[in-house]
Order: structure tokens, then sequence, then C-alpha cells
């Protein structure tokens, strides 16, 4: 069985802290990745993430309502 010290357990805790916290508009959000490997189809990143990328998302209401539910709902990756 595995003891952990003090100074360990306190840097486990600040890790899980930090991997549960809802993300906010005002902060820094989460963003899917760039640089995703494609196999067969290649499809443009630009156009994705011009059509549903945070920026776009926001210039619009509904776009706006969008990220409003799924930082309700507790999504980890806003948009795209």
């Amino acid at each position: 069985m595995h003891v952990l010290s003090k100074q360990a357990e306190g840097s486990l805790n600040k890790i899980y802290e930090s991997a549960y916290q809802k993300p906010s508009l005002t902060g820094s959000t989460a963003v899917r990745a760039h640089g995703l490997y494609h196999r067969f189809q290649n499809p443009s990143e630009i156009k994705r993430i011009r059509k549903h990328g945070y920026k776009a998302r926001l210039r619009t209401k509904a776009g706006r309502e969008i990220i409003m539910r799924r930082i309700l709902k507790g999504r980890h990756c806003l948009t795209h």
C-alpha cells in the first residue's frame, strides 16, 4: 500500500480541483485541440473553426445561447 506525503497529497488535490472546474465565458475557455490526425478524408480545419468556433458562436445571439447551454450542462469543451 502506498502512503503519500502531505506535499504529494496537496499537489494531487490541486490537480483534481483544476480538472473539475466549470469553464466560464470570461476566463479561459476550453476549445478543441488543433492539428488533429486525419486518415482518409482531410476536412478543412479552418472552415470548421470559422463555422463552429468560439468567435463564430459569440457573433450571434443563438451562438451565445449554445455556449451558455453547454456551460450549464457542464461540458468541458464549449466549441471547436
